[in-house]
């Protein structure tokens, strides 16, 4: 898209005027040095057509003025966007002393998407395992156990609560919070009780 295409949009001054608060911008924001100056006029410009629409340039006592601040509040937001792109994760750099292929002595870095892919796996495998631990750990608990466990887990009720829903002392609580625990531990899921 040349100078030609705008000028059958857009008045000379439009363009002018742009351009020269984009070059300004570019060169005190460094999110905006990487883009092209037209890609950047053309983007403002098309900001401006939409704002100009809404009013009326006639009576605008300094258009030159007013386009000049719309371009400028429209970078701001590019600006804005950008960084706020930035901190969302997406384009934080890998590090280039990570080794991503399965051969460490290979000169060049794998493609992640294969890495991602294969972990992913060896993490459904270990999750799927770890069900099949705890299921087996859950049907070795007596009713009351099972009970016991929810209402810790899940309602994060005290001892005190637990005793009164199921009409049994605390102690009777205690003892039962031992014998899960055992059984977790004897099946290696000693992390999973508190």
């Amino acid at each position: 898209m040349g100078p030609n295409y705008l000028e059958r949009i857009f008045q000379k001054w439009e363009i002018a005027v742009t351009r020269n608060v984009v070059r300004q911008f570019q060169e005190s924001c460094p999110s905006l040095r990487r883009d092209f100056i037209d890609d950047l006029t053309y983007e403002c410009l098309c900001h401006w057509l939409s704002e100009r629409d809404k009013c009326d340039i006639q009576k605008i006592e300094r258009p030159k003025r007013y386009l000049a601040k719309v371009v400028t509040n429209k970078l701001c937001d590019l600006v804005r966007r950008r960084t706020a792109e930035k901190r969302s994760g997406y384009f934080l750099a890998e590090s280039l002393d990570q080794f991503l292929e399965d051969n460490p002595n290979s000169q060049c870095l794998a493609d992640k998407s294969s890495v991602d892919q294969s972990s992913g796996l060896a993490e459904n495998e270990i999750r799927s395992e770890l069900k099949i631990r705890l299921e087996r750990v859950f049907k070795e608990l007596t009713s009351q156990q099972k009970k016991v466990f929810l209402a810790l887990r899940d309602e994060q009720l005290t001892i005190t609560e637990i005793s009164i829903r199921l009409k049994v002392h605390r102690v009777t609580i205690h003892r039962e919070i031992n014998r899960i625990r055992e059984l977790f531990e004897n099946e290696g899921l000693r992390e999973f009780i508190a």
